[in-house]
């Protein structure tokens, strides 16, 4: 679970931002928060909404921890490679200072990690690991001015650490070099590695291999949630397809043959189509994704995806993740981006009533979103802790804040306060058909 996300200068956020996911004192809906076992006097989020208008900085949150999370899980492996940074561009004074950013997150031993990254597009500036007390911060390791001091003992008796320490180079994150093999390290990079998934509006869900091969009553489920939500979709299957099947695309089944192992399953999605290719004794076995639908005689036809509705293609992109975060041992972790891309309000409102109502105290996975839809503005369905908007001043610079900032009462209606400006978060519209003062 995310606690708390700090950020400067990166993108439209020129100034230091926090985004926090700790709860507050408010007494609603306080049965579904999640308490931290060895850290009692905590309470996370299970769930956050954010608000604005466009381009006010919506996606720019949800992009910098995609960054994060590559440079954790596919750091640089070449020398002097430029790091992908985006810093804000409005200012020349910001595009040569170093970007900022703490991320505070519960992982699976249930321990608070912070971690921490100063960087330019040269090199990591700063960069730290910290287990979070009751008595104050743990360092497990840290870097400044080009070194690693492993101030953890058991990192220091490591030999893989004291090598990694020594052959880092200037691009790289140490944490993602390192994690996967020091064992110390291990909770925090499988946190950004298992833990936390992130879909935008173009991310394709990435997990229905798993759901086939593995957890085919998930499949079930899913039938059922989309039979139920009115999609006309009753039954997904895998059939048997060849290579020669899938449409003309950048792989060749001579590339799959070199590149994946024995055993290794790979997705991919080619003009709408979904497809599972995996290698067994050097050969390749394909599958590929359909849907029936029942015809006025109960006759269950096959459709293409292709042929499905841009709603229920997101739908099939969203409902795994919702699958996965009804499970109670799930500690998973989702950022989505525009939540309700392409379908109705009522279909947020059941998948997320669906979610919540499985949250509790013992709850370990979290949703993040964003949306414009203001009928999920409601403080039945969210306690104002949960709530969040962002705003873009006339300089190009985003502001973050939560609604529990203000003193509005739980029986107001707070879509109302929204559309009338007093909460902030709203498109800055000039009116129509005249010149922009800027001009």
């Amino acid at each position: 679970m995310i606690v708390e996300l700090k950020l400067k200068n990166w993108t439209s956020f020129r100034d230091e931002t926090t985004f926090s996911l700790a709860a507050t004192d408010e007494r609603r809906l306080k049965a579904r928060i999640p308490r931290i076992r060895k850290n009692p006097a905590l309470s996370v989020l299970p769930v956050s909404v954010l608000y604005g208008g466009n381009a006010s900085g919506k996606t720019n949150l949800f992009s910098l921890l995609a960054f994060l999370q590559s440079m954790i899980v596919a750091p640089l492996h070449e020398d002097g490679k430029e790091i992908p940074l985006d810093v804000f561009l409005l200012a020349p004074e910001s595009q040569k200072r170093a970007t900022e950013i703490s991320l505070s997150f519960l992982a699976a031993d249930d321990k608070i990690y912070t971690f921490e990254l100063h960087l330019n597009r040269k090199e990591i500036l700063k960069e730290s690991l910290s287990v979070v007390k009751r008595q104050g911060r743990y360092q497990l390791f840290s870097r400044q001015n080009g070194r690693i001091a492993l101030t953890d003992r058991s990192l220091q008796k490591d030999k893989d650490s004291v090598a990694f320490a020594r052959i880092i180079q200037h691009n790289q994150s140490f944490l993602g070099i390192a994690g996967n093999k020091v064992k110390s390290l291990h909770y925090a990079y499988r946190w950004f590695r298992n833990q936390l998934s992130l879909i935008n509006t173009r991310s394709l869900f990435q997990g229905f291999r798993d759901m086939f091969v593995s957890a085919p009553s998930d499949v079930e489920h899913l039938s059922q949630i989309l039979k139920q939500l009115d999609t006309g979709i009753c039954r997904l299957e895998l059939e048997d397809s060849t290579f020669a099947a899938i449409p003309p695309n950048m792989f060749s089944e001579s590339d799959f043959k070199t590149k994946l192992n024995n055993g290794e399953v790979v997705e991919l999605n080619v003009r709408g189509l979904r497809y599972i290719v995996r290698k067994d004794d050097d050969r390749i076995s394909v599958k590929k994704m359909v849907s029936y639908h029942q015809n006025a005689d109960g006759k269950q036809v096959k459709f293409e995806l292709s042929n499905e509705s841009e709603g229920s293609l997101r739908l099939l992109d969203i409902l795994p993740a919702f699958i996965e975060l009804e499970k109670n041992d799930s500690r998973k972790v989702y950022v989505i981006d525009e939540l309700d891309r392409s379908w109705h309000y009522t279909l947020s409102q059941r998948l997320l009533g669906i979610y919540l109502s499985h949250c509790s105290p013992q709850s370990r996975s979290q949703l993040l979103f964003s949306t414009q839809d203001l009928m999920l503005m409601d403080q039945d369905i969210f306690r104002r802790d949960e709530i969040w908007f962002v705003e873009r001043n006339t300089c190009g610079v985003s502001k973050l804040f939560p609604m529990s900032a203000f003193d509005i009462r739980y029986d107001k209606d707070i879509r109302k306060l929204y559309l009338q400006g007093a909460i902030g978060g709203i498109p800055q519209l000039a009116v129509f058909g005249q010149p922009d003062q800027g001009n």
